[in-house]
């Protein structure tokens, strides 16, 4: 597909493989992988030699620094003071090393009532925001634009937080009945194959008239769709990974 439909108007042996070794921008994730498991062995002397102080120091510098910053130029009235900050860039720039550590912290510390309470509010409401946000600038530049829930931004990293800290402190507590517990097991296993497909169905939609539609600042129309291709690539996944062989790299 990306041979066909991105940097190679026609498909050949010699274009196929180039594009197995020029990751597609969608798969960014694995070159990010790939960095943070390198750093590995550095970070777990750092985040264990450190103590809770230094720690949230750290973590309070990545919201700042690099959340606080990227959100910053990402409104509208607030993009001369980004862009006064962009000296930052040249001082700290944590990258996926912040979300990494915040992870660990999330994982290994017991949050109390009043800081879950705030996580939850802080999720939910960046949802909406984002949204107003993205149609905000969108209107404004005649051109689509999702800078505001940029991985980088703090509506991005608010409802991060809250997904992260519900899968894995809060979900699982909750007593499923069997077949709701397969039915997300099945689910979870089907994630990756949404991914990978997502963006094809979405390139093709783009080349009919309803995918000129999504490009304006129709948000209802937006999640239908976002959510019909949710659904035909659950779908699409679930038949592929029962396919021998082709299932265990999906699963």
């Amino acid at each position: 597909y990306t041979c066909l439909h991105y940097d190679f108007p026609l498909f050949t042996l010699k274009s196929f493989l180039f594009a197995l070794f020029v990751i597609p921008y969608h798969f960014w994730y694995f070159p990010m992988l790939i960095g943070l498991y390198l750093l590995v062995p550095l970070l777990y002397r750092f985040v264990h030699s450190c103590d809770e102080t230094l720690l949230r120091y750290f973590i309070g510098l990545f919201f700042v620094m690099e959340l606080g910053w990227k959100t910053l130029q990402a409104l509208p009235h607030f993009y001369v003071a980004g862009q006064a900050l962009s000296l930052r860039s040249s001082i700290l720039d944590f990258g996926f090393i912040g979300y990494f550590i915040l992870g660990y912290l999330l994982t290994t510390r017991d949050l109390s009532k009043k800081t879950v309470r705030l996580i939850t509010i802080l999720g939910f409401l960046s949802i909406p925001a984002g949204y107003f946000f993205c149609a905000w600038n969108t209107i404004r530049s005649q051109a689509l634009d999702v800078s505001p829930v940029d991985a980088f931004t703090l509506f991005n990293a608010f409802l991060s937080i809250l997904l992260f800290y519900g899968i894995f402190r809060l979900f699982g507590r909750i007593p499923f009945s069997e077949k709701a517990a397969k039915f997300f097991r099945n689910l979870g296993k089907d994630t990756l194959g949404i991914y990978i497909l997502h963006l094809a169905l979405f390139e093709i939609l783009l080349k009919t008239r309803l995918g000129q539609s999504l490009q304006t600042c129709n948000i209802m129309l937006s999640l239908g769709v976002s959510f019909g291709i949710f659904l035909a690539c659950g779908l699409v996944s679930a038949l592929l990974r029962r396919i021998p062989y082709i299932g265990r790299y999906l699963a």
